[in-house]
């Protein structure tokens, strides 16, 4: 959608912008290479790491290998493994050198490990509970809403239009009721000057006439 929303809501500044794309810009984020991944090839990040700093894999044997290391060097590591059970656990995991002059903290304690998260940059807000969670509420009216829309508007156009015919139909009936007095007006004239022969004549000559008028105006908006 380019919003970019998604950059300013995600915690680990995973999806990134095309800036150089002046055209056709979109969101990307990583996809641990997904290309090499269905060739039976690392991620290029985790291949080329001069440091073997990376390690990819299935994230239960991940977790294991990072508690072992933990474990194999309490005084190097913190013993906390950041992601794993962080937003409701993530793909990524991280494990922390241990500060020195820092106490080891108890296992998995985020509030104790907190000073050493920030120290390397990593969000010590989040919680245990998973992201999708806290927008399920949100996201699951969306449909709803998007099946309400027609009938709304449907209604509000049905509701329209009724009032419209409505007006119509007041304003013929007015336009009506005017011409029959006017009719009765000139017709008693008539027969108080002419008698009632030459009243009921003028009468039907005045409604034929009317009517004409009606059907030519009909007729005329139809052409139109």
């Amino acid at each position: 959608m380019g919003c970019r929303y998604c950059m300013v809501a995600c915690p680990f500044y995973v999806p990134t912008f095309e800036y150089e794309e002046a055209f056709d810009p979109i969101i990307q984020k990583c996809t641990f290479c997904k290309s090499r991944l269905d060739k039976g090839q690392l991620p290029g990040c985790v291949e080329h790491c001069t440091m073997d700093a990376l390690t990819f894999g299935r994230r239960k044997d991940l977790i294991n290998i990072a508690r072992k290391r933990i474990a194999e060097a309490p005084d190097k590591y913190l013993d906390y493994v950041y992601g794993e059970h962080d937003a409701g656990g993530t793909a990524w995991m991280v494990i922390m050198p241990k500060p020195k002059g820092m106490a080891q903290c108890s296992p998995n304690n985020a509030v104790e490990a907190g000073p050493a998260m920030k120290k390397v940059g990593l969000d010590t807000h989040l919680g245990t509970q998973p992201m999708g969670e806290l927008t399920y509420g949100a996201l699951g009216t969306v449909p709803m809403i998007i099946s309400f829309w027609p009938v709304i508007f449907g209604g509000a156009y049905g509701m329209t239009k009724r009032r419209e015919a409505i007006a119509k139909a007041n304003k013929e009936k007015a336009v009506a009721e005017e011409r029959q007095k006017t009719i009765d007006a000139a017709v008693a004239c008539i027969e108080k000057e002419q008698g009632k022969e030459a009243a009921e004549k003028a009468r039907a000559a005045m409604t034929a006439a009317l009517e004409a008028q009606d059907s030519a105006s009909e007729h005329g908006g139809e052409d139109k």
